[in-house]
């Protein structure tokens, strides 16, 4: 079993890499967007070759200096990434006028001032993608909110929704990865986020892919957070954990992914920890009363996990369905299957 676990271990690290390089290189491709902004006759390219280069150094060269690294590392890599931030949209970015995002916020803005709260059923776009209904929806009432602040222009507030989404999701990111890792490599991560182009390339496009990332790696963190010892404490982190499954998943639909993992890892824990106890109950070692007492402790935990598993998926199934009729009271359904 170890060594189908391993084997698997193996093969999901490779994959992994591999997928980060990929998305590594578009992302740099991705500074082309930016050459007239940044420097002109080519050096936008050297400028990703460089951050590029300073990855692979750092992957190969840095990374065993940095698990020496501690805290206050830690909060001098976050300043220097939001300040890198602050510098990229301050003198560089421009409004993203992408396709997705920009359909969603006109929407979003057309049913605040036109269409009394109501998405317009001629809206093709919003015909064709339904996922895209709810986070629609949340624009809409952020935007009331912003309005009814007293905040007409409303462009400068949604960027800092959308950095906040990215910020909060590099901070859920460390927070896992020290968990699973240390502090070291923790901040090999931050490193890495600095040195990352997305970290600033998407600060002005807001859409479900940056707004997702918190969601996403909530649902990682909670997953790798050990059992609260109060029964209130766990309850509440079962219920925190649906509620960012299910919203996430609204969010954009990829945050099944994930979802997914976390159900994996939880079954190779539980496969793990009731071979041990066969072992332990198998030993010649182990006296009578101690195996009964052990069989006893199996079942409460075999009952506390069945009834945690079942607070998570009532919770989520409550939070999808409410999410269900907050669209359905702002798209009239029969107009938009026509």
């Amino acid at each position: 079993m170890k060594g189908i676990l391993r084997g698997a271990y193996c093969v999901a690290l490779s994959i992994s890499i591999f997928l980060c390089g990929v998305i590594l290189a578009l992302s740099c491709r991705g500074i082309t967007l930016y050459k007239k902004e940044l420097l002109q006759n080519g050096m936008t390219v050297a400028i990703t070759l460089f951050m590029a280069a300073c990855i692979v150094m750092l992957c190969v060269y840095g990374k065993d200096k940095l698990q020496t690294t501690r805290r206050k590392f830690s909060v001098f890599l976050f300043l220097l990434i939001g300040l890198a931030q602050i510098a990229f949209l301050l003198l560089v970015s421009r409004p993203m006028t992408i396709a997705d995002p920009a359909r969603v916020q006109n929407e979003a803005l057309a049913m605040l001032k036109y269409h009394h709260g109501q998405m317009d059923p001629t809206n093709s776009y919003m015909q064709n993608y339904g996922n895209n209904h709810f986070i629609t929806i949340c624009f809409y009432y952020f935007y009331k909110f912003l309005t009814d602040v007293g905040i007409t222009k409303v462009w400068v507030p949604t960027v800092v929704l959308n950095v906040l989404a990215i910020d909060l999701g590099i901070l859920l990111t460390f927070l896992s990865v020290k968990k699973m890792r240390g502090i070291g490599t923790a901040n090999f991560a931050l490193v890495l986020f600095f040195l990352c182009p997305t970290t600033y390339l998407w600060l002005t496009s807001v859409y479900t892919n940056t707004l997702s990332f918190p969601f996403i790696m909530g649902v990682l963190y909670l997953g790798l957070i050990d059992k609260p010892a109060k029964r209130w404490r766990m309850a509440v982190h079962d219920v925190l954990l649906a509620v960012v499954m299910a919203v996430g998943y609204r969010v954009r639909p990829t945050t099944i992914i994930p979802i997914i993992a976390l159900g994996l890892y939880l079954m190779v824990r539980l496969i793990a920890d009731w071979q041990n106890r066969r072992a332990l109950m198998a030993s010649e070692t182990m006296e009578t009363e101690n195996a009964s007492e052990e069989q006893q402790h199996s079942r409460q935990r075999v009952l506390e996990s069945a009834v945690r598993v079942g607070l998570v998926v009532c919770v989520s199934m409550a939070v999808l369905f409410s999410s269900s009729n907050l669209v359905a009271k702002h798209v009239d359904a029969k107009k938009f299957n026509q």
